[in-house]
């Protein structure tokens, strides 16, 4: 049997008046979209969270205790250069050049250990924050990736370097005095109270880690002072042994006693151990809000748009429902 062949044109009103006659289809395709959508929601795995807070640095309060830590620090010096300086000064009318003891204190000015303040340990801590060696350090250490929980070491590295990538901190480009929002940490989880927990762990972690740095930074400075003491008074030593003249022997002695009377290191090892940093559990560089942190869903697309996109599918659905509904009518009639 013979069939007549459709025309290419499609005449507008022809189609608005099938889709009118069919209009069952073109609901019932919105409606089936929707009622899939609502099924899909209420199946799929759970949203991520975006969980957001500040970091913020010591207080005006604990930071007038580092000024104080400074100004002691930085005021004491060896017994032994103050004789020295006099000794020169006796002497020469003037002081001609540097001494081993001067150039001990010249340095311990410019060591970081004796200039503590809030823009320092603050900068130390977002430093920290920032390695993702340490994060990723944090992250193995409190278990936020259980390892039974992978077959293989490569898939439980893979997800541990996926989480702590999954971590950013905002704000870092404005200078910490002028800051008109604070430094954010932000992360995407599904699990609210272990990102607290987690959060706590690492600002417990981050200042624990800073302070032993501080600790050696101190010891380190010592040991320095230490040697030179004991090279110099070697050096006096040999000297006495060389020398011809009573006076200068007398002399050398005498320097040899003050080296060895000096308390220039145990009194920075006493400023020190008075200091906030000596003080474990009182020290911290920085605080993380994790008792206050803001959450939000972690959402692609909104949910405006996902309607919008479902009532569209929903209604293409409708029309292409309808027209093939009218040809295969078309069809039986003929």
């Amino acid at each position: 049997m013979s069939r007549n062949i459709a025309s290419d044109e499609i005449d507008l009103l022809d189609l608005i008046l099938i889709i009118w006659k069919k209009k069952w289809y073109f609901v019932s395709g919105i409606i089936l979209c929707f009622f899939i959508l609502i099924i899909h929601q209420i199946n799929k795995p759970p949203s991520q969270i975006i969980a957001s807070t500040e970091i913020r640095p010591i207080t005006v309060f604990d930071e007038a205790k580092y000024k104080i830590y400074n100004l002691f620090i930085n005021t004491i010096k060896p017994d032994y250069l103050i004789e020295d300086e006099k000794q020169k000064i006796d002497k020469n009318g003037e002081i001609t050049k540097i001494s081993k003891s001067k150039a001990i204190v010249d340095f311990a000015k410019d060591l970081e250990i004796n200039n503590i303040n809030k823009k320092f340990l603050f900068d130390l801590f977002i430093d920290r924050l920032r390695q993702k060696s340490n994060l990723v350090a944090a992250i193995k250490k409190f278990n936020f990736i259980k390892r039974e929980d992978y077959t293989n070491n490569i898939d439980y590295e893979n997800k541990v370097m996926k989480t702590a990538s999954a971590f950013s901190l905002l704000n870092l480009d404005l200078d910490l005095d002028e800051k008109i929002s604070p430094v954010i940490i932000q992360f995407k989880t599904y699990d609210k109270q272990k990102i607290e927990n987690f959060l706590k762990f690492i600002e417990q972690d981050t200042n624990l880690q800073i302070r032993d740095r501080l600790s050696e930074m101190l010891n380190n400075y010592i040991d320095y002072v230490q040697t030179i003491k004991q090279f110099q008074i070697e050096d006096i030593e040999i000297k006495i042994s060389a020398s011809q003249s009573f006076e200068e022997k007398e002399d050398l002695k005498k320097q040899k006693s003050i080296l060895i009377a000096d308390k220039y290191i145990e009194r920075m090892q006493n400023i020190f151990d008075n200091s906030p940093i000596s003080k474990k559990d009182d020290f911290y560089a920085a605080k993380i809000v994790y008792n206050s942190i803001n959450y939000k869903l972690d959402t692609t697309y909104s949910k405006i748009m996902i309607f919008s996109l479902t009532a569209i599918f929903g209604t293409i659905l409708g029309i292409l429902f309808a027209l093939i509904s009218n040809a295969i009518q078309n069809r039986n009639r003929k």
